[in-house]
């Protein structure tokens, strides 16, 4: 428990001590639990002897459950900023991390303020800046769709070229792409508890416009006589 609350304060929050790792709470259940479980000693009497214990290491210091929580919130705050940074990078710079975008922003929205509370003023973003960075990232993988098009369209490759003007055309329209070809076109882990929730509401929320991927009406009216020139398409024209 000393190194714990020590490293809380070698990495503060807003100039308060806070947790890093597994939360302080439940290390001082386990320790509690662990060595006297078959006592009579309360959990608060367990944390007042470990307060007068730690006393001449942390002046000031008194360790209680309200301490402990407030600490642990902290370190969840703490977390929660590093996932926003994260979520920016991967936007603003294009860099790649272990976990994707749409994980980022279910982590940021669904479990950090929709499940455990937090505010967005704690995490410091703001919820338009959230969309703001959705929208922006749905504009650049469907400009990158769009160089895929361009390059299926040179080599002539009909089928893939009607397929890939297809998921283009309908992340124009806000057209939601299914469960399973949204794991596996954006290669995310655990897609159904929670990014495609992120993804869903995205699409929801943000109107992408053809002047904000580089394209034109015009275009993918010619497009789309191209590729479907002297047969019926078998995909109506999505309506917003």
């Amino acid at each position: 428990m000393g190194r714990k609350i020590k490293e809380s304060f070698r990495h503060p929050v807003d100039g308060m001590p806070a947790t890093r790792g597994t939360p302080l709470a439940a290390e001082a259940r386990y320790y509690h639990s662990f060595f006297l479980a078959e006592s009579s000693v309360s959990f608060d009497e367990f944390l007042a002897a470990l307060s007068r214990e730690l006393s001449s290491q942390f002046t000031g210091v008194t360790l209680n459950s309200n301490w402990i929580r407030a600490c642990d919130q902290r370190g969840l705050i703490a977390s929660a900023r590093s996932d926003v940074s994260l979520l920016r990078a991967s936007i603003e710079h294009q860099r790649e991390f272990s976990v994707g975008v749409w994980e980022l922003l279910w982590k940021i929205t669904g479990t950090y303020i929709g499940k455990l509370g937090l505010r967005y003023a704690e995490l410091k973003t703001l919820e338009s800046e959230l969309q703001a960075l959705a929208q922006r990232y749905l504009a650049a993988e469907c400009r990158k769709r769009l160089r895929a098009l361009d390059t299926l369209l040179q080599f002539c490759s009909l089928a893939a070229a009607r397929r890939m003007f297809d998921i283009v055309d309908d992340m124009l329209h806000g057209v939601l792409t299914s469960l399973e070809e949204f794991a596996a076109e954006w290669q995310t882990l655990h897609a159904a508890t929670g990014p495609y929730q992120a993804y869903k509401r995205a699409v929801e929320e943000n109107c992408l416009c053809y002047e904000l991927v580089g394209w034109s009406s015009a275009e993918r009216n010619s497009i789309a006589a191209l590729l479907y020139a002297g047969c019926a398409c078998t995909k109506p024209k999505p309506i917003r």
